[in-house]
């Protein structure tokens, strides 16, 4: 039940990665202690930033409706990323605010301090991790060695089917700057999106879209297709996009609620191998459009999405540049040498399984941190030290495993599994100095 529940919890987490949480009435704010000497993102992001054995000092800041609050306790743990906490006690807040020694780390990794108040008989929380030499962490996640000669025989098969699409016409989505179809794509298994071409005659980039985690309609990506660019906001579960809620809710709790361990004992039944292999074939398909304009291609998504255009880049190199947030399925393994693994954390609920050691095997495969260790194009990440869906740990382990000589990381701290716009839009920026 324990795992039911918290699988849900990080599919709900996937479906709104996009959005800032909402305000609550009396807000707990937990950072590092001490300030900042400049006015600047990065430099912020290095006040979460420590050398190993340095100290650390949490500082819990308690409003309510703005009001510094006085006179309540802050119950506290310390852990470190995503592992059983290993300290808690209480601390007096005076004037909004209270100071918590949280102890130092040894090893590359992330302390995470997590504050509560009970203010009127309801209780608020605040967490904050601050990162111990995250540079330096290395994945526990090993390459196969025929990883390379494995998928590349994947791909020849690929290969072999036609990239090649039914196309259904959207009349209510179109506009008077759009053309908008849903979109059938042969693969290993059919890969269903929405495609948004430009009325403007000309060639034209294009932006593929991976998906988040869950089942669920697809809406179309019409803000960069208004700007000129041919977009496909791509499914990867084969299924329609006009059923009814129902359908996706019945297949979400049902059949494909598990989705992630679907095939896991084998390589060639994982449900992912199918789903990286349809991504290519999405992104292969766009360049057969004639409105291509032959050289920009482009891939974006965060969560799972994040990864996918990991994969995608990785196995389809025309791809010229891509986003990807907070990626899931990084180092998953890890948790078995004690330490925070990506989504969908697996090997946190199976760790005692007697088919374990057959699981890691296969998920080797489709580790993206694999796919980062042999991946060139350019790649912008960005992620918070606050995600407990996609761990910092896993995603660093990702980040530092990154062959490419073209990259960019934005840290934004106290971001969980979400973004601001500002991240976005910088990330948009930087992949657009790409396009030719």
């Amino acid at each position: 039940m324990k795992r039911i529940a918290l699988t849900i919890v990080s599919l709900v987490l996937f479906a709104v990665a996009s959005a800032q949480p909402t305000q609550k009435l009396v807000t707990v704010t937990v950072t590092p202690a001490g300030a900042c000497s400049k006015a600047d993102v990065g430099e912020v992001a290095k006040a979460y930033y420590f050398d190993l054995g340095k100290q650390v000092k949490f500082n819990v800041e308690v409003k309510s409706s703005g009001v510094a609050l006085d006179g309540v306790k802050a119950s506290y743990t310390i852990c470190r990323d995503k592992m059983p906490a290993h300290a808690s006690g209480s601390a007096d807040v005076k004037s909004g605010n209270a100071t918590i020694k949280g102890g130092t780390m040894k090893e590359p990794g992330f302390l995470r301090c997590t504050a509560e108040v009970t203010v009127d008989g309801v209780k608020y929380s605040g967490s904050c991790a601050v990162g111990f030499a995250p540079d330096k962490i290395k994945p526990s996640v090993t390459m196969p060695t025929d990883f390379k000669q494995w998928w590349d025989g994947e791909l020849r098969a690929l290969d072999k089917i036609e990239p090649k699409a039914t196309l259904k016409r959207l009349d209510a989505r179109c506009t008077d700057k759009v053309d908008v179809y849903q979109v059938k794509i042969a693969s290993l298994k059919p890969m269903y999106g929405i495609l948004s071409v430009p009325k403007t005659p000309g060639k034209h980039p294009a932006v593929l879209r991976v998906p988040g985690a869950g089942i669920h309609r697809i809406g179309g990506y019409l803000e960069p297709a208004n700007d000129g660019f041919i977009t496909l906001d791509l499914g990867i579960h084969s299924l329609p996009f006009d059923a009814e809620q129902e359908f996706y809710t019945a297949l979400s709790e049902g059949a494909l609620y598990d989705y992630m361990s679907i095939g896991i004992a084998s390589r060639d039944t994982y449900y992912y191998r199918k789903v990286y292999l349809g991504c290519v074939s999405a992104a292969k398909y766009l360049t057969t459009l004639p409105e291509y304009d032959g050289q920009n291609l482009f891939v974006v998504g965060g969560s799972q999405g994040g990864a996918l255009s990991i994969v995608t880049a990785a196995l389809f190199p025309e791809v010229k540049a891509i986003i990807s947030f907070f990626p899931a399925l990084c180092d998953q393994q890890a948790y078995l040498d004690g330490r925070a693994g990506g989504w969908p954390h697996y090997f946190l609920f199976h760790k005692n399984d007697a088919s374990v050691k057959q699981a890691v095997e296969t998920v080797r495969y489709f580790d993206v941190v694999n796919f980062a260790r042999i991946l060139t194009v350019p790649v912008y990440m960005s992620f918070g030290y606050n995600d407990v869906t996609c761990a910092p740990t896993s995603t660093y382990a990702c980040w530092n495993s990154l062959a490419s000589s073209q990259k960019k990381l934005l840290v934004v701290p106290e971001t969980g599994h979400w973004r601001y716009s500002y991240q976005w839009k910088t990330g948009w920026d930087w992949m657009m100095q790409f396009r030719k």
